[in-house]
């Protein structure tokens, strides 16, 4: 989905942990299902908007936080 809207590119980092609404997450788990990962994605307003929309409908099923920021690139031509 990222890249069908027109991101250039992402990065995943696998194994997340933290604390939050619903206690405490780390890679203490029997298999992968229930692991945390987080995707970055740095693009342009209008695609950032179509990554927003698109995501709603996976957050109804699926647990997940969408955080939109502002960004400063300095090697804007990979972006």
């Amino acid at each position: 989905m990222i890249e069908a809207v027109g991101a250039k590119g992402y990065t995943i980092v696998p194994n997340v942990s933290g604390k939050g609404n619903r206690g405490i997450r780390d890679e203490a788990h029997l298999s992968d299902v229930f692991r945390n990962v987080m995707i970055i994605v740095v693009a342009a307003e209008e695609i950032v908007r179509r990554i927003v929309e698109q995501s709603q409908p996976l957050l109804e099923n699926y647990a997940g936080i969408v955080v939109v920021s502002d960004v400063e690139v300095i090697r804007d031509e990979h972006f």
